[in-house]
């Protein structure tokens, strides 16, 4: 049977680019069983621009909050009006491919799909591609969660969500305002039954007034929701993946470094990784260099840190996050060690370390650390201004505006 699908749309300030998005879901090759329109008190002119939308297009159920709530708010809201058993998320300045919900019925007619996402295109302010597109695989259930520990793998936009299991999970907490959708991935993931679309069918627009967090309060907020869980728990949902045994350790080994348990990490990534193990894929060989090394800067030990790192860009030259963080320890390094030290180093370790920096970006040239690093090594007065990589980079890097 084919399984109809609404969507839900929630708005706060969106006049620039609503109506782009409103008309994707309208352009749809099958259309939509209901368009749900909730804003949240909008200043701007979006609500007239939904009224204008309304005028010819019976689908559209439009309905206004009484005060300001919160995204995770209003999108609960929203899936309380839902008359079909699927939902389509979508953001108010992004769009979807014309044959996204075509395809995806394709997917649901047996009705046990509980969460469908693809892969997807960022777009910029005018809607022109840029960067890659984000992929991911379609991988067994049993492995879903332990990727989602892991990092986030699932994009809100065009993603569709079986009704009756986000109900059963509450919803979206209104609790979390960061990564929100991240903590609800994670509760799908513990028995949900997941579907990946290998093509780019929705378009991330990136511009100056994306909801963009300050980089503390994501890692606040992401330790907050891994905190729900124990630390077994999560190490036997990663170490569950159908990947080698040391790409498992390496991933659980980042989250324990998050969680602030870096000696834990440490002597895991010990034990389980040998460095004269020959038969490691090199750029395993350069990650497990990459944490060490990350290790040895929590620590203070920059010159082990610097050593480390420049093993993981001979092991793997093409790493870039390895070249950030290399020219940073080698700041640090020249510095007796004592980042609080707030005299720059002399021209040659500069050098060096800018080197480090414009390499790093030629490999990635939208590396937003390392171009933070690049600009600010004529300016900083302190070590302790510079921006250190904790996570090894996605393939495609994501960004709240072109750069």
């Amino acid at each position: 049977m084919i399984q109809p699908i609404s969507a839900i749309v929630p708005v706060f300030n969106a006049e620039k680019y609503l109506a782009d998005t409103l008309a994707s879901l309208l352009n749809q090759t099958v259309p939509l069983l209901q368009i749900i329109i909730i804003d949240d008190c909008s200043t701007d002119k979006s609500v007239e621009i939904i009224r204008q939308f309304c005028v010819n297009n019976a689908s559209i159920e439009f309905h206004q909050n009484s005060q300001n709530r919160g995204v995770s708010y209003t999108r609960n809201k929203a899936v309380t009006l839902v008359k079909s058993q699927y939902f389509l998320l979508l953001d108010a300045d992004d769009l979807i491919d014309s044959k996204l919900v075509s395809k995806a019925q394709d997917y649901l007619v047996s009705n046990k799909t509980d969460i469908l996402f693809c892969a997807y295109q960022q777009i910029d302010e005018n809607g022109d591609s840029f960067q890659g597109i984000s992929r991911f695989k379609q991988v067994d259930d049993s492995e879903m969660l332990g990727y989602e520990f892991v990092r986030n793998q699932i994009y809100l936009s065009g993603t569709i969500l079986k009704k009756s299991t986000f109900e059963s999970y509450a919803g979206f907490n209104t609790q979390i305002r960061i990564c929100e959708d991240w903590d609800l991935w994670i509760k799908f993931a513990q028995g949900g039954h997941f579907i990946y679309l290998d093509e780019a069918l929705v378009f991330i627009r990136r511009h100056r007034n994306n909801v963009s967090a300050n980089i503390d309060e994501v890692v606040e907020f992401s330790k907050a929701i891994l905190n729900q869980y124990s630390v077994e728990f999560i190490r036997s949902a990663v170490y569950r993946r159908n990947l080698a045994a040391e790409q498992n350790c390496l991933d659980f080994v980042s989250i324990l470094y998050l969680l602030g348990h870096w000696e834990d990490g440490f002597k895991i990534l010990i034990s389980e990784i040998s460095r004269t193990n020959k038969s490691l894929d090199y750029r395993i060989s350069a990650k497990a260099y990459f944490y060490r090394g990350l290790y040895y800067i929590k620590s203070g030990d920059f010159n082990q840190a610097t050593s480390q790192f420049k093993k993981a860009t001979l092991t793997d030259p093409d790493d870039a996050a390895c070249w950030n963080n290399l020219g940073i320890c080698i700041l640090l390094s020249s510095i007796d060690n004592d980042p609080s030290n707030l005299a720059m180093p002399n021209t040659e370790v500069l050098a060096e370390s800018r080197e480090c920096f414009t390499k790093a970006l030629s490999i990635t040239t939208s590396y937003l650390d390392a171009s933070f690093n690049l600009k600010w090594i004529e300016k900083a007065v302190s070590i302790s201004d510079f921006k250190v990589t904790m996570k090894p980079l996605r393939q495609v890097l994501l960004h709240y505006q072109k750069l």
